[in-house]
């Protein structure tokens, strides 16, 4: 511990004399706020020397030690690229609450957490992927040699009939020679059925395992990862059909100290309690997913946005009327509440700016009081 408390000292002097800033040095109260979000895209020119001033500041004025995981989570921060981040960040600076290496270390842990099952997932999909081309490869190669030994028969058949003068030794070696061919045809014919029936059933597992890959095995909901093939569908059908789409993001109120006070068992009876009233407002053209820790995103293909809004508002107003106790002991938990944002996708220049507004209206509303869902641009 003498030794990692060092290190972060030594690292912490490093990033104030590799920036030239002297270690009593404060920044300004009127500072402490992030840059405007960037794209990855658009961190070129001025765009990138913000984002490096900020990135500094943000290392500096939070004291943190110069590792790569730091150094990744300000980039991350300061350019917009993890709004989820971002916003938590914000928050925490907002309540006063200070930005710790523990305190990042507990963010990355949670975003593995959430993405632990689908990279587990797609390695099986990897694997049964290359099974399924094995056997294809084995079905391939099993209807050539049938095909071959059916070609060899003609031939020998036609053959045999050219011939005059047959001796009874050369009509038993060619009918011996076509027997075998006969087996052997027989016995690559139940190759290839086997194989064709072991491709079948690898595809279908292989569906199965992609479908899983998607969905979050909390809730069952889809997952990020979904969630990005949701709205990329779901803007193609919009812009065939000429409809409104709206994006939602909301966020589980204060479930950090549900989590510290009643335990992790309770924090995700309460994410799938709150993902199952979400759930109840999809169809076909409303989508929920669950975007990570606490977090739900909502998709509304052919809602105006007000309509949108007043569903999703009426779904928050039921949410906090009920009360939930901790399943164990009866011990009462109260109220849960969620905060929301919600922006349309084509008011903005292209889905992740809509997406990016959503999230800032959603800050808007955790800062504002939470239990509360705010329009982008509002």
């Amino acid at each position: 511990m003498e030794h990692d408390a060092t290190f972060g000292q030594r690292s912490r002097q490093f990033v104030r004399d590799l920036f030239g800033i002297s270690g009593d040095e404060a920044t300004p109260e009127r500072d402490r706020r992030l840059p405007p979000g960037l794209q990855l895209a658009d961190c070129v020119g001025d765009a990138r020397a913000q984002v490096f001033e900020a990135m500094k500041a943000f290392m500096v004025e939070h004291d943190l030690p110069l590792t790569a995981g730091n150094v990744l989570a300000a980039h991350a921060v300061c350019s917009g690229s993890d709004l989820r981040l971002r916003r938590k960040v914000a928050l925490q600076v907002q309540s006063g609450l200070p930005i710790t290496q523990e305190w990042l270390a507990t963010q990355a842990q949670d975003d593995r957490q959430d993405s632990d099952l689908s990279g587990q997932l797609d390695q099986m999909a990897e694997k049964l992927d290359t099974s399924v081309s094995d056997f294809q490869r084995t079905a391939t190669t099993a209807r050539t040699a049938v095909s071959d030994y059916g070609r060899s028969i003609e031939q020998s058949v036609s053959e045999v009939g050219d011939v005059q003068d047959m001796t009874a030794q050369t009509l038993s070696g060619w009918l011996e020679a076509s027997q075998r061919m006969i087996a052997n045809s027989l016995h690559f014919e139940e190759r290839l059925r086997r194989s064709e029936s072991e491709a079948q059933k690898l595809r279908g597992e292989l569906e199965k395992v992609r479908r899983l890959a998607d969905i979050d095995h909390l809730t069952g909901l889809p997952n990020r990862r979904g969630f990005e093939s949701l709205l990329e569908e779901e803007i193609r059908k919009a812009n065939e059909n000429i409809e409104p789409l709206s994006v939602a993001i909301c966020d589980i109120d204060n479930f950090k100290r549900v989590n510290d006070t009643f335990g992790h068992d309770t924090g995700d009876r309460v994410i799938g309690a709150v993902a199952r009233m979400l759930a109840k407002l999809t169809d076909d053209k409303v989508h929920a997913a669950r975007h990570g820790g606490e977090e739900f995103v909502m998709l509304f293909r052919g809602l105006p946005l007000d309509e949108a809004f007043a569903r999703l508002e009426a779904t928050r107003e039921a949410l906090g009327k009920r009360r939930f106790v901790k399943e164990a002991s009866d011990e009462v938990i109260g109220a849960v509440t969620f905060s929301g944002g919600i922006s349309d996708v084509f008011a903005f220049e292209n889905p992740r700016l809509a997406l990016r507004a959503a999230d800032e209206a959603l800050y808007r509303a955790k800062k504002g009081g939470r239990d509360r869902i705010c329009r982008a641009g509002e």
